[in-house]
């Protein structure tokens, strides 16, 4: 059996901490499990982590406008580990229920 080695990790924050609010394992579990219960008012950390390594964290994005999204993980979609269409409909959900410009 084959482990996943990469997850999305998802955190609430505020002006003192953050909590986590759920550990999800591909895009599809991100956006059908989080993106409909976000609210425009959340403010999150989404962030793409190697959890079996320390400092594992692969890269972090914050709402509302999640900079920089799209081009890190063009990354991933070279070597195959996300598709063009599962990171942009990301991108896009996201940029929906925050509503910031894509």
């Amino acid at each position: 059996m084959v482990f996943r080695r990469i997850y999305w990790v998802v955190e609430d924050l505020n002006s003192t901490n953050s909590s986590v609010r759920g550990v999800f394992t591909s895009v599809a579990d991100l956006t059908d499990r989080l993106i409909a219960e976000l609210k425009t008012s959340d403010h999150i950390r989404l962030s793409l982590m190697r959890l079996d390594k320390d400092h594992g964290t692969l890269g972090s994005w914050n709402s509302p406008d999640f900079k920089s999204l799209i081009d890190d993980l063009n990354e991933f979609i070279a070597t195959g580990e996300f598709t063009y269409d599962e990171c942009h409909g990301l991108a896009q959900s996201l940029s929906e229920k925050f509503m910031v410009p894509a």
